[in-house]
């Protein structure tokens, strides 16, 4: 169902940037003392953050928002498109989180820049990339500066990111087709995982919310599901978009009921939505067992205790140097589990941006409009498990 009747919406606020196109949006749950609770990419590569739920609770919708702005209209640190901010969020284990930064942006440069939203915004300045095209890792030569650190990953655009449940990891993707996984508890980041796409760019990625898997999409128009501690892709979404895949989203509430599968949600610029249920691997004792232990293993300890097939490990040797060395190539066809939607529809008349969702919905955003798709109320309308039981699962 969607919510689109004009009388039943009401705008509450508006913001507006000073004629900057807004690029991307994230949102956390403020806690009190913290500044901000949503961020705002812009198209001149400034980063603004905006304390939206004191200034709606104070019914000041009249009144200036109070915005903080880093990298004003782009004069500070880099003038290129924000493609992505995202908040890194607190987890469960709050004493183990390192408060060097809380939340990123990343640019059409390719460069990813952390930041500190609880301090003062002071102007920092790094040294001139010596090679655009290389990897590097820079901090700002001011001390005290937000941000604070650069993190550049070559000419290609940066596209999207997400971090891991637990906060310890982030995923990056770009227009080349690389997904970096990223130790970001470490003094300096490391490259300790990750793959190359099927075909051509990633434009959107996102984690499994157990932190076992993470899922891309992009311009092969498939979707693909990789292994954190199989090190490799597992699985291929194939036939749900006739264009690029534009947005993922994993469904919360049916992988927190205990089940061992996955529902995704996709769009694209065809202007589908396509869902899929991937069922966990049988023989994944390891996977369970790993899980488990995930906050006091690191990522190399939890891979190499994995026993491959010989055809996997030829595709787990390093295939790339330096930085990327623990980047691995593309899959083959004939190797990975492929699926195939369990539905697929038409939702807009434009290309879908965005997919998120929530505990009573999911949202679908385009350039002009958002749309609000409820959940069934009735068991009988959610697709049925293997053992053919009504399950309150999600979508469709």
């Amino acid at each position: 169902m969607a919510l689109d009747e004009a009388n039943d919406a009401k705008t509450a606020a508006s913001v507006t940037f000073g004629g900057a196109c807004v690029t991307s949006l994230a949102w956390r749950a403020k806690e009190e003392g913290e500044r901000c609770d949503l961020l705002v990419g812009l198209a001149n590569g400034e980063v603004c953050g905006v304390d939206l739920g004191r200034w709606l609770g104070e019914k000041a919708k009249r009144a200036t928002a109070t915005t903080t702005r880093w990298n004003a209209d782009g004069d500070g640190v880099n003038a290129s498109r924000t493609t992505c901010v995202r908040w890194r969020t607190r987890g469960d284990d709050k004493e183990n989180l390192a408060t060097g930064f809380d939340f990123v942006s990343l640019h059409a440069d390719g460069s990813m820049y952390t930041y500190d939203s609880s301090k003062d915004v002071v102007a920092a300045k790094f040294e001139a990339l010596a090679d655009a095209s290389a990897l590097s890792v820079a901090a700002s030569q001011v001390p005290g500066s937000n941000p604070s650190a650069r993190w550049h990953f070559g000419r290609h655009t940066l596209n999207a990111a997400a971090f891991s449940p637990d906060c310890r990891y982030l995923v990056v993707v770009n227009g080349a087709g690389m997904c970096r996984v990223l130790d970001v508890e470490l003094d300096r980041p490391n490259i300790v995982a990750g793959f190359k796409s099927y075909y051509a760019g990633f434009n959107a990625v996102t984690w499994s919310p157990c932190g076992r898997y993470v899922i891309a999409g992009g311009e092969s128009d498939m979707l693909e599901i990789w292994g954190l501690y199989e090190r490799e892709v597992v699985a291929w979404g194939c036939g749900g978009h006739r264009s690029w895949i534009t947005d993922v989203a994993v469904d919360e509430r049916a992988a927190g009921e205990g089940h061992r599968f996955l529902r995704i949600a996709s769009v694209g610029e065809d202007c589908r939505v396509a869902f899929w249920d991937w069922h966990f691997p049988e023989d994944d004792d390891f996977g369970e067992t790993a899980a488990r232990d995930s906050n006091t293993a690191t990522l190399a300890d939890q891979a190499s205790r994995l026993s491959v097939g010989a055809a996997r490990a030829s595709r787990r040797a390093p295939s790339f140097v330096g930085p990327d060395a623990n980047i691995v190539q593309s899959a083959h066809r004939d190797e990975v589990e492929r699926l195939v939607p369990i539905m697929t529809h038409k939702l807009h008349t434009s290309p879908v941006t965005a997919v998120r969702f929530t505990a009573e919905a999911a949202l679908t955003a385009t350039l002009n409009e958002i749309k609000l798709w409820r959940r069934p109320s009735h068991p009988s309308r959610y697709v049925h498990d293997d053992d053919h039981e009504e399950s309150d699962l999600g979508f469709p």
